[in-house]
Parts: structure tokens; C-alpha cells; sequence
């Protein structure tokens, strides 16, 4: 990957520093997304709302490795993830167009529903994109997941993390 190219990097922030690393990253004028998912903790026997990072250690970060760069090197906290088998100069990115589909369907969705790889079997689905609505043009696999009643449209980080959000089936298109 060259310098000056701009991506959407998986980021590693080590010792449970996520949410400071993304505020680093924002501060520094990049685009960061953090997926987060709000749950009920309790605390000294009472019920408390949390809201925590979904994938522990991970933030997605759109720059170019040049900007980087510098903030890496003021704090040891922040690194990039790699592929297995890949070299230290070929870190892992996810397409453009994967992002802002997974980036649309999180923030479009009340209830977001996260599954890890293993969760989700995407043999089983069929490939489509949403024609109307909020996540148009958004594609994605339109199929039922295990415990829920409705159909969902899945989009998928691949190796990584789905989503899954309520749609309506009148404006889902197939792909062929």
C-alpha cells in the first residue's frame, strides 16, 4: 500500500484504549468509526446502561498511512492489524464501498444486531441491495438469523463483523 493512499484501516488499540484512541484520531481531523453497543451492567447491585466498543481493540480509521504516522508514533497504544501470512508493510483495509455500507446499516438501524463470523452462516442467504428507504443502494445477504423471528439484511466486514438490520422485504432487490 502506497503512503499517500487513502483507506479505511483496521486499527489496533491495545490495553482497552479504544475510545481514546478514536478521540486522538477525530481530534487530528480523521474519519473514525467506532461500533458500539449499549448494555445493561450491573454495579454494586445496581442496573447501570453501559456502552462499549463491539469488537475489543478494534477502531476503523479512513486515512492514508502518512497521516498516520505521526499520532502512531506519539502513542505506542495505536497499531495496525495484519492480515495473517502478510507483511509489516501491507496492513489490513476494508473496501470503500463495504465501510460505508456496514457504516449505514449500523446507523440506520434502532437495534443493531452484531455477529462474529461463526454466528452467521452466509452460505444460507442470497445476495441483494436494497432499492428504497434510508439504506438505499446498500447491499448486502437477506436471510433469517438464529433466534430471531424476521428476516434481516446482513452486512458483512468480511472475517471480522456482520450487522444484521430489520428491512422492509418490498425494498429488497436481488442480485444476480
Amino acid at each position: 500500500m502506497k503512503p499517500d493512499e487513502e483507506a479505511w484501516f483496521v486499527m489496533r488499540a491495545i490495553y482497552r484504549s479504544e475510545t481514546a484512541m478514536a478521540d486522538k484520531l477525530i481530534a487530528a481531523g480523521m474519519n473514525v468509526f467506532l461500533p458500539m453497543e449499549q448494555r445493561i451492567e450491573q454495579r454494586n447491585g445496581v442496573n447501570k446502561r453501559i456502552e462499549s466498543p463491539v469488537l475489543s481493540g478494534v477502531v476503523f480509521v479512513k486515512a492514508t498511512m502518512r497521516e498516520l504516522k505521526p499520532i502512531m508514533e506519539l502513542n505506542s497504544r495505536l497499531q495496525y492489524t495484519y492480515r495473517r501470512g502478510s507483511t509489516a508493510h501491507d496492513p489490513l483495509v476494508v473496501p470503500e464501498r463495504q465501510m460505508t455500507d456496514f457504516i449505514r446499516a449500523v446507523e440506520t438501524a434502532e437495534h443493531p444486531l452484531y455477529l462474529t463470523p461463526d454466528e452467521l452462516d452466509l452460505k444460507a442467504g442470497t445476495k441483494v441491495r436494497m432499492i428504497d428507504g434510508p439504506l438505499k443502494g446498500v447491499e448486502g445477504t437477506f436471510q433469517r438469523v438464529k433466534g430471531r423471528r424476521s428476516r434481516r439484511l446482513v452486512v458483512t466486514i468480511p472475517s471480522m463483523l456482520s450487522v444484521a438490520v430489520e428491512v422492509q422485504p418490498d425494498f429488497v432487490e436481488v442480485i444476480k
